[in-house]
């Protein structure tokens, strides 16, 4: 594992693949950067499409998909060998270039790009800053009668929130690490991010203005990096499948983010689940619909992008999986298992027995390096403070770079998984029988091997994005077919996910294979080539002799 890479020595690592791996640019950045795109395989296989880092902070995303293209590129990895040999995935390291590289050499924590938004200047109330010089931005208390917040005898370092009969203090107003802007000497304003854009909201699906979804940017794929990948999806038509790899979470999102399971097409949620099933087998990250995770009951939920747009614009299995989980590091049931809306439901004394959990994690697996104890500060505002917490970036944000191996292991896992599930028409052969002097029935047998359909998802099929399998026959010359034309649609053919069994009756059985049957007339011992094609499964030939 190389950690945390900056943008050049993740670059130069890249270039280093070798095994096949090609290093090509996806788009250029707002600030003049290259967003790396890594092929494997050529572009009219079954094709898987990795990208991670939509978000600045989240750098163990861009670890991950380096540690699946090394593996991709190893001649020794077993788990990759049916992925490189029938497949292609695609993989963009990083989307966030310049925010990450922002994250990574400065103590800012920001959600996607250095750009400020939704406003060109910050507005008047708290700027985050590094203070103290440890190179994060952690937190500032000050003791305040009217504050909210009080120590906890348990843990010095634990703040709870003051009771109603809190009476005797001290009390704390508590804050990021930082001064403020404007600051008028007496009102304590609201701290906001100067660099809100986010990448997640800016593609068209579900893409809301700020007041109701903040981050999406002025209109969909307004910005640079989201549309150079949205090109790039569209104009692959071999895509099956789409992961978005980001922190934190411990879980396994797929769509939909809103409207229910009954948004998606027809059978789709199965397809969905049970692949995500078996990433939880792979990863013991659990499989939720995004809207199970994220749903607060609140009329303006949050939502997210890429994934439910690759599923629901261009017919995309599609998923996010949201590494690192300190929580269940800590024995503490974070949203993957209890959604948002169950953790804004804790009470006080829930969530201080949480926090405490944490801690002691921190003591046991860290030593206490994660999180800083209190310490005096002499603010230039606000006079004395204390400044401590927890490192946001490389525990709360990301795993300690000791801990970072597993959770790329869990994501190259699940992307080598959804990759080999893509569709893989196969020919099951090519039956000739003589009929008549020189005439000849061609039998040709096509299967789907795969674990998804060719068309990859029903909505794929709904939304008019694919074509149906064609079985064309090539034929020397002074042949011709007598029933039709040479070329023929056999459908699309489910893979063998597309059983679907009730809690009733036989087992259920596939529709994953199709015949395509000719009349020939040529001379004997003719030979001809039979082609099956689909954009999404691929391609095979062979050849048969008339006789």
């Amino acid at each position: 594992m190389s950690g945390y890479l900056r943008y050049a020595d993740l670059m130069a690592a890249l270039r280093e693949l070798g095994g096949g791996a090609r290093l090509l640019r996806l788009g250029v950045s707002r600030e003049g950067r290259d967003i790396p795109l890594v092929c494997f395989g050529p572009d009219d296989r079954p094709a898987l499409l990795v990208e991670a880092n939509t978000h600045a902070g989240e750098v163990t995303g861009s670890a991950a998909a380096l540690e699946l293209c090394r593996r991709l590129a190893s001649a020794s990895d077993p788990e990759s060998a049916t992925v490189r040999d029938s497949r292609t995935v695609y993989v963009v390291p990083r989307l966030a270039v310049d925010g990450a590289e922002t994250y990574l050499t400065s103590p800012q924590m920001l959600r996607s790009a250095p750009v400020p938004y939704p406003w060109p200047e910050a507005p008047a109330g708290l700027v985050a800053e590094d203070l103290d010089g440890d190179g994060l931005v952690r937190l500032m208390r000050r003791e305040d009668p009217l504050g909210e917040w009080r120590g906890d005898a348990r843990d010095p370092r634990l703040l709870v929130r003051r009771r109603p009969d809190d009476r005797g203090g001290p009390f704390y107003r508590v804050s990021p690490e930082g001064r403020y802007r404007d600051w008028d000497g007496r009102a304590v304003a609201e701290w906001s991010s100067r660099y809100g854009l986010d990448f997640n909201r800016n593609y068209p699906v579900n893409w809301r203005p700020e007041g109701s979804q903040p981050g999406g940017g002025g209109y969909p794929l307004s910005q640079p990096e989201t549309r150079a990948l949205a090109e790039f999806v569209a104009a692959r038509p071999n895509l099956c499948a789409l992961l978005s790899l980001h922190t934190t979470g411990g879980v396994i999102l797929r769509p939909p983010a809103e409207g229910g399971d009954d948004r998606l097409a027809d059978g789709d949620r199965a397809l969905l689940q049970g692949l995500g099933d078996a990433g939880q087998r792979l990863t013991a990250f659990p499989c939720r619909s995004t809207e199970q995770a994220f749903n607060t009951g609140s009329s303006r939920p949050t939502v997210k992008g890429v994934d439910d747009w690759a599923y629901e614009h261009r017919g995309l299995i599609a998923y996010t999986m949201e590494l690192w989980d300190l929580d269940a590091r800590a024995g503490v049931a974070g949203y993957a298992q209890v959604g948002v809306g169950g953790l804004l439901r804790r009470d006080e004394d829930g969530l201080a027995e949480d926090e405490l959990a944490r801690l002691r994690w921190n003591d046991r697996v860290l030593g206490g390096a994660g999180y800083a104890p209190w310490r005096p500060f002499q603010h230039p505002q606000l006079g004395p403070v204390e400044i401590g917490g927890w490192d946001p970036k490389f525990v709360r944000q990301n795993p300690p770079e000791a801990l970072l191996p597993e959770e790329c292991r869990r994501a190259a896992d699940f992307a080598l998984c959804i990759a080999a599930a893509t569709p893989r028409l196969v020919l099951g052969g090519v039956r000739v029988d003589a009929v008549a002097a020189g005439t000849y029935r061609v039998r040709v047998h096509v299967r789907n091997e795969g674990y998804l359909p060719t068309s990859a998802t029903r909505q794929a099929v709904a939304a008019r994005l694919t074509q149906p399998v064609r079985v064309a026959l090539e034929l020397p010359a002074g042949a011709a077919v007598q029933d039709g034309p040479a070329e023929r649609e056999i459908g699309e053919i489910d893979g063998y996910g597309g059983a679907r069994t009730g809690p009733w009756g036989p087992p259920a059985q596939a529709d994953s294979e199709r015949w395509a049957d000719f009349v020939v007339t040529a001379a004997p011992g003719s030979r001809l080539r039979v082609r099956v094609a689909h954009a999404r499964a691929g391609t095979v030939t062979a050849e048969a002799v008339l006789q």
